[in-house]
């Protein structure tokens, strides 16, 4: 039987290969970076990340300039393992409170090996009634 600290050793290194695999794949689509609206009414700051081996689109983040509650949608374009164009997107509600955190998941119906990008952020300010 081969020694402790061989053991440990090879478990580390496998541990590594595998974990490093999983990650590999990992698209970041946003990587702790502000994205804001066309009018500069509502701008987030963090992570959208496509996961493919469970097929779904994250976002985590917090609200950077608002002020006004409302409706946030983030478009999203991606590209088929056959070329074929399509897109998703992620709607929610936001308060507009400073700091606030924004956080969804979603499943897009395409493959998982679908290549994503952002096409933009849309926000309409609530009604004031």
């Amino acid at each position: 039987m081969a020694p402790k600290s061989l053991r440990r050793g090879i478990a580390g290194v496998a541990l590594s290969i595998v974990a490093g695999s999983v990650c590999a794949h990992t698209q970041y689509l946003l990587r702790d970076e502000l994205l804001c609206d066309a009018g500069q009414q509502l701008c987030l700051r963090g992570w959208l990340i496509h996961d493919p081996h469970n097929n779904h689109i994250e976002l985590s983040a917090r609200v950077q300039k608002s002020g006004v509650p409302g409706t946030m949608t983030i478009t999203l374009i991606g590209e088929t393992p056959g070329k074929h164009r399509v897109s998703t997107s992620l709607t929610l509600e936001v308060r507009g409170d400073y700091s606030e955190i924004v956080s969804a998941k979603i499943m897009p119906q395409w493959p998982f090996e679908t290549q994503w990008r952002i096409d933009g952020l849309h926000f309409e300010p609530a009604n004031e009634e």
